[in-house]
């Protein structure tokens, strides 16, 4: 029997069990009797292997999205590996290529490594791995900061967002008229132009999709008009005569600012649509403004 080896049972008979060493030879066999010995048998070869090497570096992505099919890795063959078995993330599945040294995998939501073994009637070698990162499209993002009521055609307006993690991207929008710059960022000056009323709403997004939007309401406001008709008596007695004097509310308007002949007082409602006025004995002219935080209206007034 070859170096190294040694025979565990049946010596002397014609079947015997043999436990090798590292170091294969020929095996042959001598038949004696009595009378002498036989000529040496032909001999048997036999080869001494172990478990084959680990496999080399495995080839695949890095990275791949959250429910990815069919993704494809592999390893260059091994000498004396008869088949190869491999383990994957959490949630993860062979697609195909089960036993083989090249796979398809569909992938679940979990980060994790993908490991391969080569293997024989000996054994298995130790594992070679690759780390996958499995990631998902951008979470929603969180309340966009910034004012919500402008005047008409202001500029330069800011607003902005906190980053959300994985998010390569942010994708802006903005009501019909506006314009902004800072697209594909967390922060964005908007020019509103002739825009009216209407939502700054952005997404984040990377390779793997883009997330549902947040939004936030804005209005657009404008000067007020210029108030209706002021309802009133437009002839008073000359001494202590005190009357009412109306407008109609003014969409928009939050105050409004009265002026009344020199001498007279407001002595009510002074900002409001309704006023009270004690005249005194100079003629002149009763009018009124609209007004908001955008400006003030032309006037109304009545003789």
């Amino acid at each position: 029997i070859p170096s190294g080896a040694y025979i565990s049972g049946g010596f002397g008979t014609n079947s015997i069990s043999v436990i090798f060493g590292a170091t294969g030879g020929d095996i042959s066999v001598v038949a004696h009797n009595s009378v002498g010995s036989s000529v040496s048998s032909a001999a048997l070869t036999v080869s001494v292997t172990g478990a084959p090497p680990a496999p080399g570096s495995v080839t695949g992505a890095d990275t791949v999205c959250s429910g990815a099919m069919s993704e494809s890795y592999s390893v260059g063959a091994v000498a004396g590996a008869t088949s190869y078995e491999w383990t994957l993330p959490y949630g993860a599945y062979l697609m195909s290529g089960f036993g083989t040294n090249s796979v398809t995998i569909n992938f679940g939501s979990a980060t994790g490594a993908v490991c391969v073994k080569s293997q024989n009637a000996c054994g298995s070698s130790s594992p070679t791995c690759k780390v996958v990162v499995v990631k998902s499209q951008p979470a929603t993002p969180g309340v966009i900061t910034g004012s919500t009521e402008f005047c008409f055609a202001a500029s330069g307006v800011d607003f902005s967002i906190s980053p959300v993690p994985g998010a390569t991207n942010y994708n802006w929008t903005v009501p019909s008229g506006a314009t902004f710059t800072g697209g594909g960022t967390t922060a964005i000056s908007v020019d509103f132009g002739t825009a009216s009323s209407g939502y700054i709403c952005v997404s984040a997004g990377n390779s793997c999709g883009t997330s549902t939007p947040q939004c936030l309401a804005i209005s657009v406001g404008s000067i007020p008009d210029t108030p209706g008709l002021i309802s009133g008596p437009d002839t008073v007695c000359t001494i202590a005569d005190i009357q009412n004097y109306t407008i109609m509310p003014v969409i928009g308007a939050t105050s409004f600012n009265w002026t009344v002949p020199s001498g007279a007082v407001i002595t009510t409602g002074a900002g409001t649509n309704v006023i009270t006025v004690d005249f005194a004995s100079t003629d002149g002219e009763v009018c009124v403004q609209a007004s908001n935080s955008c400006g003030i209206s032309d006037f109304r007034c009545m003789d």
